[in-house]
């Protein structure tokens, strides 16, 4: 289950206040709009998170996304997805990146597909990354509504393993029908397994592996042509 933070910022200020088209909300409608947000959750988990956009007029309005890195060690990619339809924000490019796409939303309704989350099925306790995200009125410019959110891993109660642990292998990559994943585990494991995911984060399958050493084969014809991650847990 994800846990959330929510710090608000409160601005005073004087003069004109322009209209609003967006609010931006967490997955559980709460406007997180002008705030600095930590969520956190196991590496999977922050792969799926997702915010709410509520359209404030009484019209129909579409929007875009922009999004900013702000801490990004790992110089992980950020997935945007409106809907099933989905784009990549780059890692390690610290400029404001337009990300392209958009969804038009009726007015009062509020669009819960919207996904902003990092592809960090791999991370590990303590691993995180911060980006600006800004839902921006394809029509002004300046009508927009953004907040900074950080994604987290929470430390957990287990022995975690490093790439020097492990030494894996796939071919051929790309693959058509069969994918061949050869691997070697160092050391005493447990419920060992490797999942694989689609590029919307979603599991698309789970092999258990029994052995330290060894070669799993995969049958993927009955895949979509696109892009996967696999991960071993």
């Amino acid at each position: 289950m994800i846990k959330k933070l929510l710090f608000i910022l409160s601005i005073v200020s004087a003069g004109t206040i322009a209209a609003q088209t967006f609010e931006l909300q967490d997955d559980q409608n709460v406007n997180i709009g002008g705030t600095s947000t930590t969520i956190y959750g196991n590496g999977p988990d922050l792969s799926y998170v997702k915010f709410h956009v509520k359209n404030l007029t009484g019209s129909s309005a579409t929007y875009t996304c922009d999004v900013q890195e702000m801490n990004n060690v790992l110089v992980t990619d950020l997935q945007v997805c409106y809907g099933t339809n989905c784009f990549i924000a780059s890692g390690g490019v610290p400029t404001l990146q337009v990300i392209g796409g958009s969804s038009t939303v009726a007015g009062g309704a509020t669009d819960i597909t919207f996904k902003v989350a990092p592809f960090s099925f791999g991370w590990v306790a303590g691993d995180e990354a911060t980006w600006r995200v800004v839902v921006r009125n394809t029509l002004n410019a300046n009508d927009t509504a953004s907040a900074v959110v950080t994604y987290k891993v929470m430390g957990v109660s287990v022995e975690e393993i490093s790439s020097n642990d492990v030494s894996i292998s796939t071919y051929p990559n790309p693959a058509t029908d069969k994918l061949n994943i050869n691997y070697s585990i160092n050391g005493v494991i447990n419920n060992a397994r490797i999942d694989v995911y689609d590029v919307l984060g979603q599991l698309v399958s789970t092999h258990e592996l029994t052995n330290n050493n060894g070669q799993l084969n995969l049958s993927v014809d009955n895949l979509n042509s696109g892009v996967y991650f696999y991960a071993i847990k």
